[in-house]
Order: structure tokens, then sequence, then C-alpha cells
């Protein structure tokens, strides 16, 4: 989003200049507290599960991400597949081995 910064009330999807006074509109930055906590809080919650690719949160980092980067950046995907067996007692994905490979490939490589 961008915004006049002497006219706060003028926003707009992409960059361009304030309709009220022609000065060039600036990105908005959301100030802490500013968006919903609870929102916030429930998309971290989900950061260990497939389901925070979904979450605005993801979607609006990714988007500032690739603003930055100024192009398309690749999402790296894991399958989603539950591991069920009665001898795993935990609630395991791939996302989750993975996550636990890459962590005992960083402690060996400290070594």
């Amino acid at each position: 989003l961008y915004t006049c910064p002497m006219h706060p009330e003028v926003v707009q999807d992409e960059p361009g200049t304030c309709p009220k006074c022609g000065m060039e509109l600036e990105p908005k930055y959301v100030e802490a507290g500013e968006e919903d906590d609870g929102e916030l809080r429930d998309a971290l919650e989900e950061e260990d599960s497939l389901e925070f690719e979904r979450t605005a949160l993801y979607e609006k980092v990714y988007a500032l991400a690739e603003q930055q980067e100024g192009q398309p950046i690749p999402y790296a995907r894991l399958p989603g597949i539950k591991l069920e067996s009665p001898k795993i007692t935990r609630n395991l994905t791939t996302a989750w081995i993975s996550k636990r490979v890459d962590d005992r490939w960083q402690q060996c490589m400290r070594r």
C-alpha cells in the first residue's frame, strides 16, 4: 500500500501521486499493534504446520520479499504427508522430518 505523507487518508495499491497535492506516494508501513494481534498470533502458531503457507501473514511477508527482490521468488514446497503407524506417538509430517534432518546436518557441520 502507498500513502501520501501529507494526506495519510489517501491510500492506493500502486505507487503514484497524491490526487490532493501531487506529492509522490510512499510505501505505507504497518506500525506495531496496528494489525489485529489475535490474527497475527494465530498465524505464528501455524508456523510449523503446512497451513502457515495459507495465512495472510505468510502472503504479506512473501509479497514484501518479492517486492524487495524485484522478481518472483520460488516457493520451496514439501509434500504434506502425515506419517501414521502404531509405533509413532508424535504428530509427524514430512515437513517435521525434513526440519529434523536439516537441524542434525547443521549440528554436524558445526563440529
